[in-house]
């Protein structure tokens, strides 16, 4: 039987990626329809602008680790999929809404 010790975990994968930490400050939208639907395309800090597509990359490849921090609170950004199989960011959740990335200012 196999030790927890020996499989990697959450925690050593992001921490093998702590030398390329990118903070998120502001997002590039597309909305589609009637305003009813809008997801992000563009995402920027300090220095960087990743589209939604690189930003997937990096994080599944643990060549950066993306997050928000507008409410003083860390936000790491995950990648999900849709019902469709097409990949997306958004942030781990948590209690706040203010570090939510549909809440960041537009650029």
């Amino acid at each position: 039987m196999g030790s927890i010790f020996n499989k990697p975990n959450l925690l050593s994968l992001y921490a093998s990626a702590l030398s390329g930490r990118r903070r998120v400050t502001h997002i590039r939208t597309h909305v589609l329809y009637d305003n009813s639907w809008e997801f992000i395309t563009h995402l920027a800090g300090d220095g960087f602008v990743a589209t939604k597509e690189e930003a997937v990359e990096d994080i599944r490849s643990l060549r950066f680790l993306y997050h928000t921090n507008e409410d003083g609170t860390e936000a790491p950004l995950i990648v999900e999929s849709s019902l469709l199989g097409n990949a997306y960011v958004r942030t781990k959740p948590d209690c706040s809404r203010a570090n939510n990335l549909l809440s960041l200012p537009r650029f």
